[in-house]
């Protein structure tokens, strides 16, 4: 379980802002998928340290593990589409999959680079991005307009059969002031449903006995909590996914991988 991982998250970081060029939410996304990486694949106990540094040219966000590391012969792959690393690592852990994959992608679009450094297997990894400055000249971009939503004292409950992915979500709703419980299925969804006040619930789809449309279903048949808010977040991406999480009851979808602000635009939607 996520949460008896009980995983120490060091960030590091100066005083001085600095601003790259880049839209927010992407680069959100850049980094929370790092972060998920990490916890998924650092065990009970491990440490994972952020770090933000910059030189003159470029605005550097280092996130690095003590997880199971990487083998030598895999490091020049590790960013392929849906590769699995070696066969041991991918058992116990599911693999890499796609996040890396768009990390890299992300990361191009915006002009940067991204690399790998792994000591070996259970010698953890560290990955670095590397994103342009904005000349010094250069005034920041505006952000985009999105519906103002303040999660200070929401209770939210987000549910996802891997639960360790939802740790650097979490982590950003609870600085917002939130209250974040995790459920790592439909069923256990449901029992915190029973005992607990919830003001917003974000499901995955795709999960093994009972998925999230079939916990939605329950959800809204249930008068207690029929009218709670509710939002999709799952990687089915495509528009008849989104049709279908709709029509099951969810007032929302939001692909994955989302940053905070998709969610409270979504939110800020409803």
């Amino acid at each position: 379980a996520a949460s008896s991982k009980k995983l120490a998250l060091e960030v590091v970081a100066g005083d001085e802002s600095v601003h790259c060029f880049g839209d927010r939410v992407r680069v959100e996304q850049i980094i929370w998928n790092l972060l998920s990486n990490a916890a998924k694949f650092t065990p009970n106990g491990g440490r994972i340290e952020v770090r933000f540094e910059s030189d003159d040219e470029f605005a550097r966000v280092t996130v690095s593990d003590t997880g199971c590391g990487i083998a030598p012969e895999y490091l020049p792959h590790v960013f392929g589409m849906f590769n699995q690393g070696d066969e041991n690592t991918a058992s116990r852990n599911g693999g890499l999959g796609i996040g890396l994959a768009l990390v890299e992608e992300l990361t191009r679009a915006h002009g940067g680079r991204v690399e790998v450094q792994s000591e070996g297997i259970d010698r953890g990894a560290r990955f670095s991005v590397w994103l342009p400055l904005l000349g010094r000249d250069t005034p920041p971009a505006p952000e985009r307009p999105t519906q103002v939503v303040d999660f200070k004292g929401w209770r939210i409950l987000a549910v996802d059969d891997y639960a360790e992915g939802l740790l650097p979500f979490a982590e950003v709703l609870r600085l917002e002031g939130a209250t974040v419980d995790i459920a790592e299925s439909a069923r256990k969804a449901l029992e915190l449903l029973d005992t607990n006040v919830y003001d917003l619930l974000v499901s995955d789809l795709g999960m093994p006995e009972m998925d999230g449309y079939a916990l939605i279903s329950e959800v809204r048949r249930r008068p207690a909590i029929a009218e709670l808010p509710a939002i999709a977040m799952s990687g089915f991406g495509r528009r008849a996914d989104a049709r279908r999480a709709l029509e099951s009851g969810f007032n929302a979808h939001v692909p994955k991988p989302a940053a905070i602000e998709e969610l409270k635009a979504a939110v800020g939607r409803l």
